[in-house]
């Protein structure tokens, strides 16, 4: 075997029998001195394509879930394995309420990857925490003004002297103000925007759908097809569990006169087949079949009755990379239809490479 075979081969060996990850030599974390030397040999080897050797890594490094596992996210570092919060503090369990979400005390340190309970944190599911820009939002804006319920990860946990704030050097361009919603419905209780064509079966579109009941407007927008940033995928990982066909899901409740927002909740509708995700793509979203074919998994949940501040800027937030968000609220303009352009792009490039069954 040749000699840069056997450095390979040596790296993945002890990178599976001490549990690293790929992900912690791209950046020097948690790392033994043997691995650094072994890794720094092959990165210096002008004959190695460093994006085939991360490949090849990613899938030859065993990771045994039952032995911890550590790694940085964005904000923090991480200690993972399976059960590992639930092991650790056992009462968390009890925190999460039926809709499998946990109330984020406000008095507790909050970063973009979880928040501090006793000697760690608890480390907010991928799912959510994805969305960088609006966990930025949470802890620039909570002035213990609204009670916040999120989900985390029974794996993980933060460790709290890895705690650090990495800084974002942009930021959602969206709507702010609760007052353009009657405006932007235009006398209509339901509508859809999107591109006129897309998709026979999968067409790119957001529904809107706006009612009044028990005193409070409700307000109900779909998106079918998340983007992701750089394409569209039918799969989420969320709750240790692949989940199929799914899209993005925000109900809001404002008060009669539309001047304050008190509820909003955002989640993910799954419709685990794509038969199913046919069926939701040929129905209205006031339609119950929507409902029905559909599993519902929150994603966050914000309450205030004094009223929750920058309302549409969370659901712009919620709702990244989508132009028909901002074009309900705000009205189209050129950067909404530079946005649409590059979405119907790439989307028009992923579905010609799927063959759904």
């Amino acid at each position: 075997m040749h000699e840069t075979e056997l450095k390979i081969q040596k790296l993945i060996n002890l990178c599976s029998t001490t549990n690293t990850q790929v992900r912690n030599l791209w950046h020097g974390d948690f790392l033994s001195d043997e691995i650094k030397q072994i890794y720094a040999e092959l990165k210096n080897d002008k004959n190695i394509n460093l994006f085939e050797l991360w490949k090849m890594l990613d899938k030859q490094i065993k990771i045994n879930p039952m032995e911890s596992s550590r790694y940085y996210l964005w904000d923090i570092a991480v200690e993972e394995k399976i059960n590992h919060a639930f092991e650790i503090y056992p009462e968390v369990k009890n925190l999460i309420d039926e809709e499998g979400l946990i109330t984020v005390p406000y008095n507790h340190d909050l970063n973009k990857n979880g928040f501090k309970y006793k000697n760690h944190y608890l480390i907010f599911d991928n799912a959510f925490s994805r969305n960088f820009h609006f966990t930025e939002w949470l802890m620039a804006n909570w002035k213990d003004n609204f009670r916040l319920k999120l989900p985390i990860s029974k794996n993980l946990l933060g460790l709290s002297e890895t705690r650090r704030n990495m800084m974002l050097l942009s930021h959602w361009q969206g709507p702010k103000h609760i007052s353009n919603i009657q405006m932007s419905l235009n006398g209509k209780a339901y509508v859809v925007k999107g591109p006129l064509q897309f998709h026979a079966d999968l067409m790119d579109k957001t529904e809107f759908l706006f009612y009044f009941d028990e005193d409070q407007w409700h307000f109900q927008i779909e998106e079918l097809l998340p983007m992701e940033g750089i394409g569209y995928s039918e799969c989420i990982h969320f709750q240790d569990k692949v989940h199929r066909f799914y899209t993005r899901y925000l109900h809001a409740i404002a008060n009669k006169q539309l001047t304050k927002c008190t509820h909003i909740d955002g989640s993910i509708r799954v419709y685990d087949t794509y038969d199913n995700f046919k069926i939701r793509n040929n129905a209205e979203l006031k339609n119950p079949k929507c409902r029905e074919n559909a599993n519902r998994y929150k994603l966050f949940r914000i309450d205030s009755k004094q009223g929750i501040c920058c309302f549409q800027e969370i659901i712009g937030l919620f709702f990244k990379f989508n132009p028909y968000v901002l074009e309900f609220f705000e009205g189209e303009s050129d950067y909404t239809k530079e946005i649409e352009r590059r979405r119907s792009g790439i989307l028009e490039i992923d579905f010609k490479y799927k063959n759904y069954q």
